[in-house]
């Protein structure tokens, strides 16, 4: 079967695959297939599927102290304001909060163990039984923030990949993903947080675009361009497109597939690609620093491989599409092309 009609298969399966919505793998099918057919190479098509997996929420959920059995079972009988608090995390409900609920009844279990404190006589038993209580969950109270805000299944949602690539039409509205990350980033090591204010961030979140889908996005642009300069490299180290030195009808279509496609067509997604990365990615970055020293081992080993800064900031791309440009102008070098000289007669 001829090189071309696989690509034109495999185009299509992309294309059904995504329900008829055109993707970035897609367009650089499309264009792969074009570049060999007018240059005459071959495109390795990339593998998919090679990069990791986001952590699961078990995997990014830190230790915290089991303190609810024993000596909160007698300080729920003490005569503070703490005994209706401690109460309501003993009841049925209490038992099964989600890592936000948590994190907002430690903080407020804080504030009131401090006044309770105050209350008590520093002879008192109880006085040193909640001190201990107090400041061992003060010591994890960056475990507590990072379960709540990394470990949940809004990040889940946000970060997985789960759906595959993201189609080409319509594209999401980042700016209110991007401010609720911001908020986050700002309430870290705050010692409270506004429980309506975190409960809309959590739904933006749990609502709002994939980030995951749109940095497998990024890898999957970068893999193709990786492929197609990998071909173009020993075309402009081979025979020359064009051995008079001047233009062919093989060379006037390359031209165009240059100019209409990949200028046309191609260079706006990747810019709006560039632009969605660089509003997102440096505000997910920001909160997950926010809490570096306790970065689990899953996030850290995910992060070092998906997020290293190249790739946040954008450089990696830009880098490999300017090679790509820059190859085009050596494969069409011995034509007399040259940027702004679509005919070829730069050199006449």
């Amino acid at each position: 079967m001829p090189r071309h009609t696989l690509w034109g298969f495999l185009a299509l399966y992309l294309l059904l695959a995504g329900c008829s919505q055109p993707t970035m793998e897609t367009v650089l099918a499309d264009y792969a297939e074009r570049l060999e057919r007018v240059l005459e190479v071959t495109v390795s098509t990339p593998g998919a599927g090679s990069e990791p997996r986001f952590p699961s929420r078990r995997e990014l959920t830190l230790p915290v102290p089991e303190m609810r059995m024993g000596m909160l079972d007698f300080l729920s009988l003490y005569s503070c304001e703490l005994n209706s608090l401690i109460g309501q995390r003993n009841s049925v409900l209490g038992r099964v909060m989600t890592p936000s609920q948590t994190l907002l009844y430690e903080q407020k279990f804080m504030k009131l163990a401090r006044v309770c404190l105050q209350s008590l006589e520093a002879e008192d038993s109880m006085h040193e039984v909640l001190g201990s209580v107090l400041e061992t969950k003060e010591r994890h109270r960056g475990h507590y923030e990072w379960n709540a805000v990394m470990a949940t299944k809004e990040m889940q949602h946000l970060m997985s990949s789960r759906g595959g690539l993201l189609a080409l039409e319509p594209r999401q509205d980042w700016r209110a993903t991007q401010e609720a990350l911001e908020i986050l980033a700002g309430w870290a090591g705050q010692p409270e947080w506004p429980d309506s204010g975190f409960e809309r961030v959590n739904k933006q979140l749990a609502r709002g675009p994939s980030v995951g889908r749109l940095i497998l996005e990024g890898y999957r642009i970068e893999s193709w361009l990786d492929a197609v300069n990998i071909a173009m490299r020993k075309r402009a180290e081979g025979r020359p497109l064009c051995l008079s030195g001047r233009p062919t009808r093989r060379s006037t279509i390359a031209v165009n597939v240059l100019t209409h496609v990949f200028v046309g067509q191609i260079q706006p997604v990747l810019v709006r690609h560039l632009r969605e990365r660089s509003r997102i990615l440096p505000s997910v970055v920001a909160l997950a620093r926010s809490y570096r020293a306790l970065w689990p081992r899953a996030w850290q080993q995910w992060s070092e491989v998906m997020l290293p800064e190249s790739f946040v900031t954008g450089a990696r791309l830009r880098q490999k599409v300017r090679e790509h440009v820059a190859l085009w102008k050596k494969v069409l070098a011995p034509c007399g092309w040259s940027p702004g000289n679509e005919n070829g007669n730069a050199a006449q």
